[in-house]
């Protein structure tokens, strides 16, 4: 297994089941959320996924970081520059260090409750309720607290993971806890372009042949970082894709008739 996607909470439940014999919801939720064997995290594409344990070092450093970067910059653009309720910081530097301020509250309050919604962190932590206001009479322009956006980008960046959600199993309300909990001393770092490298190597092990239009779809990459993790896995091209250098076919097999799932 890579990574299972995640982002219909229900999905991930399906693909387990229709993996696993025997296997029942419960079993899921508990490998998920009580043993973090299973993380969900917002990664590729800035698609929520379900990835083993020992890989989301890998994923964090290879593509949830960019995600992460890119929510923070438009996180901070949207204080900037719509008006909120209470009023924020106007300048960048002032901004940014009321950003983290909340963001250091948010720790401090998981680390007394152990596993809050948002909702319960948005009580513990009030900065955390700043809503940012309409500008405009369109029905989508309305009040938004920014309680879900700073939540999901400290999910991002690995301080908080996804706990058991609020309601049934294929809620979209997650509950949260803290990244420490999963990984005591942190989560592992890894040189961004060697995770990539093992990501790719990972993904054309798992669903290869590849070409590189389908390897920088799925990581959300541009073509020259998806052609430089290429490389660095060492993946062999054959007939114009990308094969991991120990999954080739043997010279019956590349001759064959490809079974069609």
């Amino acid at each position: 297994m890579v990574v299972l996607h995640a982002t219909d909470p229900a999905t991930v439940y399906l693909s387990v089941l229709a993996r696993c014999s025997g296997a029942r919801v419960g079993d899921v939720a508990t490998v998920m959320y009580d043993d973090h064997a299973l993380v969900r995290l917002m990664a590729m594409r800035r698609t929520l996924f379900v990835a083993p344990r020992e890989l989301v070092p890998v994923v964090h450093a290879a593509a949830a970081l960019d995600v992460a970067a890119t929510m923070r910059k438009r996180l901070l653009k949207e204080l900037a520059t719509l008006p909120t309720e209470p009023p924020v910081p106007t300048g960048a530097a002032e901004l940014g260090a009321w950003l983290r301020d909340v963001e250091d509250e948010v720790e401090e309050a998981l680390g007394r409750l152990g596993v809050a919604s948002g909702a319960q962190l948005g009580a513990a932590v009030p900065r955390l309720r700043t809503a940012l206001l309409p500008t405009t009479a369109k029905k989508y322009d309305v009040r938004r607290a920014i309680t879900s956006s700073v939540l999901v980008l400290m999910g991002a960046e690995g301080r908080l993971v996804r706990r058991q959600p609020l309601g049934s199993w294929s809620s979209r309300q997650h509950t949260w806890e803290l990244g420490r909990v999963v990984w005591p001393g942190g989560l592992p770092e890894v040189d961004r372009a060697e995770a990539r490298a093992e990501l790719v190597a990972a993904y054309l092990s798992r669903f290869g042949p590849a070409s590189e239009a389908d390897v920088a779809w799925w990581t959300g990459w541009s073509l020259r970082d998806t052609r430089a993790a290429i490389t660095a896995c060492g993946a062999v091209t054959l007939d114009g894709l990308r094969w991991a250098a120990d999954d080739l076919p043997t010279e019956d097999e590349a001759t064959a008739p490809r079974e069609v799932a």
